[in-house]
């Protein structure tokens, strides 16, 4: 190993150890208030409670019965109406046996397990990264800060990235139909799901598409017979809501680093311009942004890291806990421009380093994670000529040999 590669290790590692600490230091601080009802999970945990008893067309209802959630809590805390497609609850149902804190740490546990499978995934697509230190594709995943607040938070944003992964090594090893399936799976985030199944259909890639409409019908579906139609078009209605209640004043630029505020481009746009544009303007400025990077990403080849940017970017909502997804392309371009010394190689290395520690710094200094957009853009650069991904594992050796230094 050069004097160069043994630095780069030490110093890999230091930021590594730093990154975790602060990951453990964010679970430690929040898991009285999980324990307590502060998270995401006790909505679907909520929602799982109703579909087993059989009150499905009341999953998109705010009533006494939802605000207790559990009556076993220790404080009870009020939670919203279900706001996914009801097939997601189903997944809850066996949690929903449990006292809520013991649902809560086995759903905890499940995640752990789903981050391990995500990891075995991807770790054959990461071999530069082993060679520079063994257990850097690991700590790819397990020093993110937003797997840690997805965690804590009990959000369905580690299963939405396992099967992001899972429908993109499918794409990566050529079997478009599967990949299209794990896609169409999930449905219960149409902001990320629908913009790359998009991107796919303009990319000509049709056996995927037709993987993703044929998961997404049966989700479907699955959703109306829970709800039956009236409940189904509850939640259409809500949906809509949702998309036309944002407010200019949602993220200032002074806020803090707020879990709910997530870094797309109506999110910038307020933190930017709201000032100087009015809402319908801002709405409109935001929608033909969106509209111009999806027609620029249908023009490059396929790539499903960056349908993934490009979903995230043009989000109508979230949180911060659903950039996990940017682990795929992060761990991607690091791979490929580990070793870069100089050139566009280095810069695209030195961007993605950069994203990957900005959300444990905006963390400790309190800036609006809104900002983490410009990054994200800047990491378009990049993948803007890559190609459809990484050859199959069992290619990677001549694959990398092949590569230019």
């Amino acid at each position: 190993m050069t004097a160069h590669a043994k630095g780069l290790k030490a110093a890999v590692i230091s930021l590594a150890a730093f990154l975790l600490i602060i990951q453990i230091a964010v679970i430690a601080f929040n898991i009285r208030g999980a324990l307590n009802g502060q998270t995401d999970f006790l909505n679907s945990y909520s929602a799982a409670q109703e579909i087993r008893a059989g009150d499905g067309h009341q999953l998109y209802t705010l009533d006494d019965k939802k605000a207790l959630a559990d009556e076993r809590l220790d404080s009870q805390v009020p939670t919203a109406p279900f706001d996914r497609l009801s097939y997601e609850a189903i997944l809850y149902v066996p949690f929903s046996f449990f006292r809520y804190q013991n649902a809560y740490w086995i759903f905890i546990a499940v995640n752990l397990a789903l981050i391990a499978l995500c990891i075995r995934m991807l770790q054959p697509y990461l071999s530069r990264l082993a060679q520079l230190w063994y257990w850097l594709p690991s700590a790819v995943f397990v020093c993110f800060l937003p797997v840690g607040l997805s965690l804590i938070a009990g959000h369905n944003s580690i299963l939405v990235l396992t099967l992001m992964l899972a429908s993109a090594v499918s794409f990566y090893q050529e079997h478009d139909f599967k990949a299209g399936i794990f896609l169409g799976m999930t449905l219960f985030r149409p902001e990320f799901a629908i913009p790359i199944a998009l991107l796919f259909l303009f990319w000509r890639r049709w056996r995927i598409v037709t993987g993703f409409l044929a998961a997404s019908a049966v989700c479907l579906a699955i959703s109306a017979a829970l709800t039956g139609l009236t409940g189904f078009e509850l939640y259409l209605r809500n949906t809509f809501t949702w998309t036309t209640q944002f407010s200019p004043m949602a993220a200032p630029l002074n806020g803090a680093a707020h879990s709910t505020v997530i870094p797309n481009l109506w999110c910038l746009m307020v933190v930017v311009c709201h000032q100087f544009l009015s809402l319908n303007l801002l709405h409109a400025v935001t929608a033909a942004s969106a509209f111009g990077l999806v027609i620029w990403a249908a023009t490059r080849p396929p790539n499903f890291a960056l349908g993934i940017l490009i979903a995230l970017l043009v989000s109508y909502h979230g949180s911060i806990c659903d950039t996990v997804l940017l682990i795929l392309p992060v761990a991607m371009v690091m791979d490929s421009r580990i070793g870069a010394v100089s050139g566009n190689q280095l810069l695209a290395r030195n961007i993605v380093g950069v994203l990957f520690v900005a959300p444990a710094l905006f963390f400790l200094l309190g800036w609006n994670y809104c900002l983490l957009a410009l990054l994200i853009l800047a990491l378009l650069i990049p993948l803007r000529s890559t190609s459809s991904g990484p050859t199959p594992p069992q290619l990677l050796g001549a694959f990398w040999a092949r590569r230019p230094q």
